[in-house]
C-alpha cells in the first residue's frame, strides 16, 4: 500500500511521505518508492527490546531491493537475522497462499533478533512453494553474514538461489573471482579500466537522428567510406542498436523498418554467410547522427559495446561485440576506457590490452550460467553487470604473457577496409585462430575455449566475422 494513496494517513497527519523522508525517525527505509510495510518493518525493530526475537510476514523485497539494503545489510552484519524464508504465492499444486494477492507475488517469513541476539549463519529458502520444501536441506540452507558480503559486496542483500548446490557454486566462485566494480567501500573500485557509458538515448536524442533518405534530401551528404556520411556539417556515423550485435559480431544484422508495426517498427534482418564474407558489407542501420554529437574519446578508435535487452530464457544472457567509432543507443551501452583520476588522463592503453579478456569474459557460458540464476530484469544495465565475477589475476595474465600475449588489438578498429578472410595468407590466419583458440581455453578452460572457437574451415559465419579476425592480432 502505497503511503501517497492513503487518505486517512494524509486527513490525519498531512502527507505522510514527507514525514517519513525527513521526520528522522526511518533513517534505512526512507528510500525508494515509500510503502507501508517499509515503515511497519524499521519501526518493529525500532521497538524490539535488546535481547528478544522478531518474526514477520512482508514481501520480500526487505531482504532483496535495492531501496531496503542499508537496512537488511545492518541486520545482517550485525548478525542478527536468524531465517529468510521467502515465498512464491502459487503453490506447486496450482492453489495460492494467498486467493487475494497476484499469483506472482512474493512474501518471506523474516525471523531476527534484537542486538543482543546475534546468530553466526541464518536459514535461507527461496521459491518456496509449499511447506514441506522448509524441511528440505537443499532448498533451506544456511549462509553467513561474510558470504553475502562476498557475493554482493555493492548492495549488501540477499543473494537468491533455489537450491544449496547453486548457493556452494557461486560462493566458491566469489572466494576466488572478484566482482567488476566493487563499491563496499563507498568508492567505486575495478581490477578492470572501464566505465560504462549510455552514449545516444534513441528517444531524447531523435531530432539528432537522420535516416539515409534524409541524408540526401536535407543534408545533402555523400558516401565517404565504412557506411559513413559527409556534408557541410561534418561526418555522420552510423548509429548502432542492440538488434545490430551478436558474440564478437558487429555485424550480425540490418536495421529494417516495419512500417505496420505501431510499437518497435525497426527489426533485425540477419546478414548471411556470403555478407560476413565481404569485407565491404557493413550492418545497415537506421539512423545516422553527426560525429561532434557523439561523446568518444580520442585515445581509441574501437570500444566494447553490450546488447543491453536479454532475458534468462535467451540461449545466451550477455552479449558483447567490438564496435568501430559510431554512435550506439541504449540498447547498445558501452565500455569505455576510465580516467587514472577524476581530471585524469583516459587509461587508454590498459584498456587496448584487458579488452580481449573482458569481452572472453562477458562472452562466455559460465557468465551466461551464472546470469541465468541471478538476473530477473529484461535489461543487462550497468549496475546488473557490475555485480559479475569477471576474472582478471595475475597468474592468468601471467600465463598469457608466457604465450607472448596472443591477442591484441593492433588495428583498432580502424576506417581503412579489412581484406576478406579468403585472401589472406592461410598458415597467418590459421596461427591468429589457433593462439585465439589457446587464449580462450585459458580463461574457460579447454571445452568451452574449443566451443567458443570451433571452426572446421576457415569460412566467415555470424560467430567470428572477417573483420573482427582481423581486429585481432598476434
Amino acid at each position: 500500500l502505497s503511503l501517497k494513496s492513503n487518505r486517512f494517513l494524509s486527513n490525519r497527519w498531512g502527507p505522510p511521505h514527507k514525514i517519513v523522508r525527513t521526520g528522522g525517525a526511518y533513517a534505512d527505509l526512507n528510500t525508494g518508492k515509500l510503502n507501508i510495510y517499509k515503515i511497519f518493518v524499521e519501526r518493529a525493530f525500532q521497538l524490539l527490546k535488546p535481547d528478544r526475537m522478531l518474526g514477520l510476514l512482508v514481501p520480500f523485497g526487505i531482504a532483496s531491493d535495492q531501496s531496503s539494503s542499508s537496512f537488511f545489510r545492518r541486520l545482517s552484519r550485525g548478525h542478527r537475522v536468524r531465517s529468510v524464508i521467502d515465498f512464491f504465492n502459487r503453490r506447486s499444486d496450482g492453489s495460492l497462499f494467498f486467493p487475494d494477492v497476484y499469483y506472482r507475488f512474493k512474501f518471506c517469513a523474516y525471523v531476527a533478533g534484537g542486538v543482543e541476539r546475534q546468530f553466526e549463519r541464518a536459514q535461507y529458502g527461496f521459491f518456496i512453494r509449499n511447506m514441506a520444501e522448509i524441511g528440505d536441506p537443499n532448498r533451506v540452507f544456511s549462509m553467513s553474514a561474510e558470504e553475502i558480503g562476498a557475493i554482493n559486496p555493492n548492495s549488501g542483500t540477499a543473494p537468491i538461489f533455489r537450491t544449496r548446490r547453486d548457493k556452494e557454486i557461486t560462493s566458491a566462485i566469489y572466494t576466488r573471482v572478484p566482482v567488476l566494480v566493487d563499491r563496499s567501500t563507498g568508492i567505486p573500485t575495478s581490477d578492470w579500466p572501464i566505465t560504462f557509458s549510455q552514449m545516444i538515448n534513441m528517444a531524447s536524442d531523435s531530432g539528432s537522428f537522420r535516416d539515409i533518405e534524409e541524408l540526401g534530401t536535407i543534408e545533402a551528404a555523400w558516401p565517404i567510406s565504412n557506411n559513413r556520411y559527409q556534408s557541410a556539417k561534418g561526418d555522420w556515423l552510423p548509429l548502432y542498436e542492440g538488434k545490430m550485435v551478436q558474440s564478437y559480431d558487429h555485424r550480425a544484422s540490418d536495421i529494417v523498418l516495419a512500417e505496420a508495426n505501431v510499437f518497435r517498427p525497426g527489426q533485425g534482418s540477419d546478414l548471411s554467410d556470403a555478407d560476413h564474407g565481404d569485407p565491404a558489407r557493413f550492418a545497415r542501420p537506421r539512423f545516422w547522427i553527426l560525429e561532434d554529437q557523439v561523446p568518444w574519446p580520442d585515445s581509441v578508435g574501437w570500444c566494447i559495446g553490450l546488447k543491453d535487452v536479454t532475458s534468462v530464457t535467451n540461449a545466451r544472457t550477455t552479449i558483447a561485440a567490438i564496435i568501430p567509432k559510431a554512435g550506439a543507443g541504449h540498447t547498445l551501452p558501452v565500455l569505455l576506457p576510465a580516467r587514472r583520476s577524476l581530471d585524469g588522463p583516459l587509461r587508454a592503453d590498459e584498456y587496448i590490452e584487458k579488452a580481449p579478456l573482458l569481452i572472453a569474459n562477458i562472452n562466455c557460458v559460465v557468465l551466461t550460467t551464472w546470469l541465468d540464476r541471478r538476473c530477473t530484469a529484461i535489461t543487462l544495465r550497468g549496475i546488473c553487470l557490475s555485480k559479475c565475477p569477471l576474472y582478471l589475476r595475475r597468474p592468468m595474465v601471467e600465463r598469457l604473457e608466457q604465450k607472448r600475449r596472443p591477442i591484441l588489438f593492433g588495428r583498432q578498429c580502424s576506417n581503412l577496409p579489412t581484406p576478406p578472410m579468403t585472401s589472406l595468407n592461410s598458415r597467418v590466419t590459421w596461427d591468429s585462430w589457433t593462439r585465439l583458440r589457446r587464449s580462450t581455453s585459458l580463461l574457460h578452460g579447454t571445452k568451452i575455449g574449443d566451443a567458443i572457437c570451433r571452426q572446421k574451415s576457415m569460412r566467415c559465419t555470424s560467430f567470428f566475422t572477417a573483420s573482427t579476425i582481423q581486429m585481432i592480432r598476434c
